[in-house]
């Protein structure tokens, strides 16, 4: 077989190479003479995977080591007999503690106190549910809205769009759909932001085109978090240089998430083509010792572990230097710093008590003796 693969994927060579000649790429910049003679595609969210890339090649499975689907033609790989499938809740835990880490952010340069305040979460699947499990430790007072998951589960109580307004927080985690009976392509443009409280923090870090970014331009962007824009790679620089803080979308970059997504979709491709299921692969990095010796609060804890504003100034540098924004986008992608989720170091020299400690615990932090 060969195998074509996005060369950010990690842990490709370790899981595939029995099975066939592996050839990586850039994910972006993949075209149909790259896969026309492939058989296995893996992929992640930055290849639109369609009629125009892989018509009339070999390709009869494609993956993608991601959550989201929707650069994926799903109805043309169905009709034309190409089993897909995607990772779903690989990424989930990192972009949730992504939330948290702009929380703990918060309060450390604005004194934002998330305990007893009202967070709106739009979209509640894989990782939407995670941030309301991480909200409620954290003390919020949290809206749930996901109507179309309201349709299908009797147990989910979806709060009007109405009530979101008053929220002290948004959180947005909704998958791109651009058709249905809830679309949420631009669903927050100019009107939302007439009625939504003034104060608001937003925390985007899900799908770009989720918010109507033309009406950002006439906004006071000093109380946005974005990690997804519209478009991408080539972003509104006078919107990034605004806003509080700017990521290119690496909310799910933990090096855990990335592993998890190569596991499931090599798990998938196992059963379909009859591999080993439970082959093991030896992860390359060993858990690390992490000291937070002289740290007395959760938000503390957070932030020793993922410096946001670090990534931010990193960010704006670099397209703010560069002259293909867009290279510079997947550049800062391609060479991101390594980043653990809250369970994979040993805690150590913990001083960390009381509700603080219990928290940590709570977020899944693994202290040591």
């Amino acid at each position: 077989m060969k195998i074509v693969a996005d060369e950010n994927m990690p842990l490709v060579e370790e899981y595939f190479s029995e099975y066939g000649e592996i050839v990586t790429l850039p994910g972006r910049q993949l075209s149909h003479n790259d896969v026309v003679d492939a058989d296995i595609l893996l992929v992640r969210s930055v290849t639109n995977v369609n009629h125009e890339l892989i018509h009339d090649s070999k390709v009869k499975f494609v993956a993608t080591a991601t959550i989201g689907t929707d650069h994926l033609d799903k109805h043309y790989l169905e009709k034309s007999n190409i089993i897909w499938t995607s990772a779903p809740g690989c990424n989930a835990d990192s972009v949730a503690e992504y939330d948290v880490t702009m929380l703990a952010y918060l309060y450390k340069t604005k004194g934002f106190e998330v305990k007893g305040k009202k967070v709106g979460v739009i979209g509640c699947g894989n990782v939407g549910s995670r941030v309301i499990k991480r909200l409620e430790i954290l003390g919020a007072i949290v809206l749930s809205y996901d109507p179309p998951r309201a349709e299908w589960d009797n147990g989910f109580n979806s709060v009007a769009l109405e009530e979101l307004y008053d929220s002290d927080v948004l959180c947005l985690h909704a998958p791109l759909t651009e058709s249905g009976r809830h679309p949420s392509f631009h669903m927050i443009g100019e009107s939302f932001f007439k009625k939504l409280n003034k104060n608001a923090y937003i925390i985007s870090a899900g799908r770009g085109p989720v918010i109507d970014f033309k009406s950002l331009v006439s906004l006071d962007l000093k109380k946005f978090i974005l990690d997804v824009w519209e478009p991408e790679p080539d972003i509104n620089h006078d919107i990034m240089n605004e806003c509080l803080l700017a990521t290119p979308h690496v909310a799910g970059y933990s090096l855990q998430s990335k592993w998890r997504g190569t596991e499931m979709v090599f798990a998938k491709a196992a059963k379909i083509f009859g591999w080993q299921i439970d082959k093991k692969v030896k992860h390359p990095i060993e858990a690390p010792f992490h000291s937070i010796k002289n740290i007395d609060s959760w938000q503390d804890c957070v932030l020793s572990l993922y410096d946001p504003k670090k990534d931010s100034e990193r960010t704006l540098h670099s397209i703010n230097q560069s002259d293909d924004d867009g290279g510079a986008f997947d550049l800062l992608r391609k060479t991101y710093p390594l980043r653990h989720e809250f369970f994979f170091p040993k805690i150590t020299d913990c001083q960390l008590s009381g509700d603080d400690l219990e928290i940590c615990k709570n977020l899944g932090f693994n202290f040591i003796e």
